[in-house]
């Protein structure tokens, strides 16, 4: 399958393929569609021929998808419904993805997942300051994009009613709720994810490897992401803070972090 793309991208950027060649076997032109009801997916690129072309693709692998040009359409969307992914070039004309992630964030839980032709580091820790939760580089394999949107779906599948109380904190599981001296915290999905590892390992010390591994999957270890669970890590805590939960979660030097209670180290 290849897909050909004449997508323009900012002047000071070298010219290439948004989306990298991707030629599967005769007997696996799709993988299975998702089980249920079909994901439904925001996607916001302003190319006009990539859009349509990757819009297409993520129908046939199983997601609902709605497809806009501009962050102001994506806005807009997010006020409509309920979207599980959003996929956001950040590259938009008018305001531009960052931007439109930082607004996204003030009205919907959706996993964000960037798309930049921008590699540096400097970039991506901006995306996720922001309030993103994966970057991917273009050109991209459409087979890894999708891999990475099923991960999220899974991530969110609720688990069964099941509440963590500890202390000024509490966690309602299946709610998807962090609850500090009564307010409900709007920590993002990945937030809420580093803190629910945190909380379910009380008084244990988990390094950023383990938060890496449990939460964004083996593959990001060895991908030099510390900054990614820095960056996730301090606007969880500021918004803990804010709402009087100062102290809850604690930053061991040359460890990790930990909710403490009698506070030892992980194996």
């Amino acid at each position: 399958m290849i897909f050909p793309v004449t997508t323009p991208i900012a002047a000071t950027m070298p010219r290439m393929d948004p989306i990298r060649s991707c030629a599967l076997p005769a007997d696996q032109t799709r993988t299975p569609s998702l089980a249920g009801e079909r994901p439904r997916v925001l996607l916001v690129e302003d190319g006009d021929e990539v859009r349509t072309i990757l819009a297409s693709f993520l129908e046939k692998e199983g997601f609902a998808v709605t497809s806009v040009a501009t962050g102001e359409d994506a806005l807009h969307e997010a006020e409509q419904a309920t979207f599980a992914v959003v996929v956001l070039d950040v590259g938009l004309p008018g305001i531009d993805g960052f931007e439109t992630c930082r607004l996204l964030r003030q009205r919907s839980d959706a996993h964000v997942l960037m798309l930049s032709v921008r590699t540096d580091e400097v970039d991506k820790i901006v995306g996720f300051a922001t309030g993103a939760d994966d970057y991917v580089n273009k050109p991209f394999s459409p087979r890894e994009l999708v891999a990475r949107m099923r991960a999220a779906v899974r991530r969110q599948a609720p688990t069964g009613r099941e509440c963590l109380e500890l202390g000024a904190l509490s966690i309602d599981v299946d709610a998807r709720q962090a609850i500090v001296l009564g307010t409900v915290i709007p920590l993002t999905r990945i937030e809420f994810e580093l803190l629910l590892m945190l909380a379910k390992r009380e008084g244990l010390v988990v390094s950023r490897t383990e938060l890496l591994t449990g939460v964004w999957g083996p593959t990001w270890v060895d991908s030099g992401s510390d900054h990614l669970v820095e960056v996730h890590m301090s606007n969880m805590r500021r918004k803990l803070i804010a709402a009087g939960g100062a102290g809850i979660v604690r930053t061991v030097r040359q460890h990790g972090y930990c909710i403490d209670s009698g506070l030892r180290l992980s194996a």
